[in-house]
């Protein structure tokens, strides 16, 4: 697939797999930046028995949308898909205390630098009704060029 508009499913941009998949959907992408939704439901990872999802899961709501602007970018270019690392942040700001069952989440990443490997995206995670800011800060990626090399200590 070279086309990142026939893209229908999020997995199709991200290698996580089964319940690790967090994001609901692509909603925008460009060369700067991706926009994703997520959606907060009763099965959604890291809820709890009062409806409740921690803020502090935001860093990976976060990092799973700049693997799919890694996954969009890969398309377009016409390689696959592949593996990166959440390093950390040095920055990150929570306006929020949680996010609430069902809650719509908009998950911005806007891709500030990159090398080969490395990367530096600013994020935010706003209510989709309200506009309200939730979430923001800076995060770094590494995007090893043989991850399985790398996974394996080499």
């Amino acid at each position: 697939m070279s086309d990142v508009a026939a893209v229908t499913a999020i997995t199709d941009l991200i290698p996580h797999q089964g319940r690790m998949v967090l994001l609901d959907s692509l909603i925008e992408h460009t060369e700067e930046r991706t926009v994703c939704r997520v959606v907060i439901g009763r099965g959604s990872m890291f809820i709890d028995e009062r409806g409740i999802v921690p803020n502090w899961v935001g860093i990976e709501y976060i990092a799973q949308t700049i693997a799919a602007y890694s996954g969009c970018e890969a398309i377009r270019r016409g390689d696959p898909v592949s593996v990166g690392f959440l390093l950390g942040t040095r920055t990150l700001r929570f306006h929020a205390p949680h996010f609430s069952c069902g809650q719509r989440l908009l998950v911005e990443a806007w891709s500030r630098w990159s090398n080969e490997e490395l990367g530096a995206f600013d994020g935010s995670i706003r209510d989709e009704t309200s506009g309200a800011l939730m979430v923001e800060g800076r995060v770094t990626v590494y995007q090893p060029r043989e991850p399985e090399a790398f996974l394996n200590g080499g």
